[in-house]
């Protein structure tokens, strides 16, 4: 697969994540829809400049669409290690996915909320 196909297929699967409509997407990025179809399909090129245009329009409508993309693009995992990686990591996510970080997170909490709660009890003496 050559990499403007790539390109072309990974900005698809980013919008689709993202809800981005091509519509919308290309009069943001000053495109016409038939040029934005044509390369979301392999069936034409973008010039940097316009590609540039597009990440950027794809990102002021969908805010983390764009690190998605790129993340995706570079085949690279997020690193969660330091604040600004787990940032990025939850900019990426839709909302079903950060509903269900959300219920795992308190899940977490609540289990050592009562497992340290436990720990600190005194045992009452008779």
């Amino acid at each position: 697969m050559n990499s403007e196909k790539l390109i072309g297929q990974l900005i698809d699967q980013t919008m689709k994540k993202y809800g981005i409509v091509g519509k919308q997407l290309a009069k943001t990025a000053n495109i016409s829809e038939t040029h934005l179809s044509q390369f979301r399909n392999g069936k034409t090129h973008l010039a940097d400049d316009r590609l540039v245009s597009l990440l950027e329009g794809m990102e002021e409508l969908a805010p983390g669409s764009r690190v998605y993309f790129c993340r995706r693009l570079s085949d690279k995992p997020l690193n969660i290690a330091d604040e600004e990686g787990l940032k990025e990591l939850i900019d990426s996510m839709d909302l079903v996915q950060l509903s269900l970080l959300m219920d795992i997170a308190t899940a977490k909490l609540r289990a050592r909320v009562s497992q340290s709660e436990t720990k600190t009890r005194i045992p009452m003496s008779a």
